[in-house]
């Protein structure tokens, strides 16, 4: 999901898109781990989108401006 689409969801909106993104990187994780999956890079695309998230999630519960 784009930065620009994760700003206009609400809050409840992005803490489904976080639990969502964290599945799907438990997901990768484990097929990783397994050997089915070779892209490593993924994973960490994948936690730099959860990061992401969050941080947009905190700033908006303390309701700073989003740019």
């Amino acid at each position: 999901m784009d930065i620009q689409e994760l700003k206009e969801l609400d809050t409840e909106s992005l803490r489904m898109e976080i639990n969502n993104l964290q599945e799907k990187y438990a997901g990768q994780r484990e097929a990783v781990r397994s050997g089915k999956e070779k892209n490593f890079s993924s994973l960490r695309i994948m936690r730099r989108d959860i990061a992401r998230a969050m941080t947009l999630l905190r700033l908006k519960e303390k309701g700073e401006k989003l740019n």
